[in-house]
């Protein structure tokens, strides 16, 4: 939302911030935190009093939850758009733990949460002290961010600060009618219906709406380098015994050149009998499935070896490099791949 695509230096797509927020509507934001600060709506509501607000300037929908009642965490999380809704579902269902790194690094958020003063960055403080505004105690000091998949989280751009203002300000609004006009969020025989509030004719309006959920499309990958793999099958010796494989993202912190950071994708393959590791790469943020492929095609030329087998956790990590196995005579199957979750762990730990 509110950003492009350029790339880095590395030729990585990178989101980049489009404009600098002016000063005038960071004090709208800040003014709008320090507000909802003051009320406190997590005294009665909880992270589940899910509802929706419409962004004034695009349409999209940010499903929003107040955080506070476990007494951890104050403020608010915006989880924007289709993405941002089924990772609020996953979370609600216990289908994912919000602690994972796997899981948090693909949220598309955006979130004002009460933080000490030792969270607080630099570029933080620096519009703090324009503002003239001074913060003093633990879980005072307003720290917004930006969240994209498979990126660091960020400082917001001018859109997201307007969004997350109005955010902020219809928080409160609806916060003010639970507590003061018995408004039940679950209320209604459809369970799938979230209050959403937006902005029509210069006003703030309700409406009961069912998420927009698109199915994901599942997309036939590319067909492999077929002489690069007559090459493979004659060059490389034939194993008996199997390995396993996965891609996923890892807790380093990359400089793009070009706009946020981000976590580098990870191609791991180790030995499922012994649990050496054959291979491990790393690629952008967001690879595509044909520099997938490549890599896995790599790593099987660097060890001059054919598995017999190869493991995988996921279906989409089958998806992609099916192609590859079929044309080599390599059996593929989905399964717990046990032995590489122990390397994944101890490489998420070195890193």
């Amino acid at each position: 939302m509110h950003q492009t695509n350029n790339q880095g230096e590395d030729g990585i797509d990178t989101p980049n911030i489009l404009s600098e927020p002016a000063k005038k509507d960071w004090a709208a934001l800040y003014e709008a935190a320090i507000g909802f600060k003051g009320v406190a709506p997590w005294q009665w509501m909880a992270d589940d009093d899910l509802f929706a607000v419409e962004n004034p300037s695009d349409g999209e929908v940010g499903y929003c939850a107040v955080l506070g009642k476990a007494g951890e965490e104050f403020g608010l999380v915006v989880f924007v758009g289709q993405e941002g809704y089924r990772s609020y579902l996953q979370i609600v269902t216990g289908e994912v733990e919000p602690e994972s790194f796997d899981f948090w690094v693909s949220l598309r958020s955006l979130s004002a949460i009460f933080s000490d003063r030792d969270e607080i960055c630099r570029q933080d403080r620096e519009v703090i002290r324009l503002l003239g505004l001074r913060f003093r105690g633990r879980n005072a000091w307003p720290l917004f961010r930006s969240q994209c998949p498979c990126y660091v989280p960020w400082y917001l751009d001018q859109g997201e600060v307007l969004f997350l203002t109005a955010a902020l300000g219809q928080s409160l609004i609806v916060a003010g009618r639970v507590a003061n006009e018995g408004l039940d969020l679950f209320r209604g025989v459809d369970a799938d219906l979230i209050l959403t509030r937006y902005y029509y004719d210069g006003q703030w309006l309700d409406e009961w709406r069912r998420p927009k959920v698109s199915s994901r499309q599942v997309i036939k990958p590319p067909a492999p380098d077929g002489e690069r793999l007559d090459r493979l099958r004659l060059t490389a010796r034939r194993l008996r015994g199997p390995w396993e494989l996965d891609f996923f993202h890892v807790p380093a912190v990359v400089d793009s050149g070009s706009g946020r950071p981000y976590y580098p994708c990870c191609i791991l393959a180790v030995d499922r009998g012994s649990g050496l590791i054959i291979g491990v790469d790393l690629m952008g943020p967001s690879p595509s499935d044909e520099e997938k492929q490549n890599r896995a095609i790599g790593m099987l030329e660097r060890g001059k070896q054919l598995p017999a087998e190869i493991w995988v956790a996921s279906p989409e990590v089958k998806r992609v490099i099916e192609p590859v196995t079929e044309a080599l005579g390599i059996g593929l199957i989905l399964g717990p791949p046990t032995v590489l979750q122990q390397a994944k762990r101890s490489l998420n730990g070195y890193l």
